[in-house]
């Protein structure tokens, strides 16, 4: 099956979807000596597994939890396209996790500039998946951030003499993160939700969030999906998002993907824009995700006053 993946910088108001913000520069082509995306040799065989002994498989002992699946490796040479501009590193390298399937670990130097550097990348024109990597560890080593691949998937850490991050142009950490933990729990107060998949939302704590779109999703990215022979969008998936986020304050989750809002379809940015503008005026509507391969309808009301 056929995947593209569209990576553009846009954020969500209120029921989340907001509108695209800013111009992209054009970044120079990636070094040849930039970390190559991982293939297998050719003509590798997989390494068989071990049979099971028969004290692995005693009857008393109980199963350990199970971790949430990988996400999958985007083919090598699947084509991507890539816009972003001022993008938080922390989003971009959740991207970098989504396309490569590899866990990416953050070392505890690396930490500061990860939460609060910006990252630029545009190439309007599709390149292989593995190209796109190239170009994210790129530009994140121009935020004096190191990206290596290891035996575990990537690691990440500050490069030497990295200047501080609030005196880099163009960072992203506009508003101080105690302002912005402020401001949710400002709006958060006129956010009721009487079941895990119903929320009321106060008129007022819809304006402010309109007003302060830019501070409040400015770590969160999506990626368009499409699908199919035909290439078609089938919705926008999210990233960045956390629980104490506004978009994890509306239910939303890290990874979900968004698929239809009241009636319309998330198949094309025309019904994006159609959807922004019912989010900013609608009086009830509701969501529909797929959250871990999972259809579910989150239902939004803005209760008279």
């Amino acid at each position: 099956m056929k995947t593209t993946l569209t990576r553009r910088w846009k954020m969500v108001p209120a029921a989340l979807i907001l509108c695209l913000a800013g111009g992209c520069r054009k970044d120079p082509p990636p070094p040849s000596d930039v970390v190559k995306a991982e293939q297998a040799p050719p003509g590798t065989a997989p390494t068989p597994s071990p049979p099971p002994s028969a004290e692995a498989s005693a009857p008393e002992e109980t199963p350990e939890p199970t971790a949430e699946p990988m996400p999958t490796a985007v083919s090598p040479d699947k084509p991507i396209a890539m816009n972003l501009d001022q993008a938080a590193a922390s989003s971009v390298l959740e991207v970098l996790h989504q396309l490569s399937g590899k866990p990416v670990d953050i070392t505890p130097e690396a930490k500061p500039i990860v939460d609060c550097a910006a990252v630029t990348i545009h190439n309007p024109e599709q390149v292989p998946a593995k190209d796109a990597i190239n170009q994210i560890v790129r530009a994140l080593r121009s935020s004096g951030l190191i990206v290596e691949r290891v035996p575990t998937g990537w690691k990440v850490r500050a490069a030497k003499d990295a200047p501080p991050c609030s005196a880099k142009p163009g960072s992203s950490a506009t508003a101080a993160p105690d302002t912005i933990s402020g401001l949710i729990t400002e709006i958060a107060a006129g956010i009721r939700s009487p079941s895990e998949d119903h929320f009321d939302v106060a008129e007022s704590s819809r304006q402010r969030i309109l007003e302060e779109q830019k501070a409040l999703f400015r770590r969160m990215r999506w990626i368009q999906e499409r699908e199919g022979d035909n290439d078609v969008q089938v919705g926008v998936r999210v990233f960045g998002v956390r629980p104490t986020s506004m978009l994890g304050r509306l239910g939303l989750e890290n990874g979900d993907r968004l698929v239809r809002v009241g009636t319309i379809l998330l198949d094309s940015p025309e019904n994006e824009a159609k959807a922004i503008k019912l989010l900013r005026t609608a009086k009830q509507t509701t969501l529909d995700i797929n959250r871990r391969g999972k259809p579910l309808t989150l239902h939004y009301r803005v209760p008279p006053t």
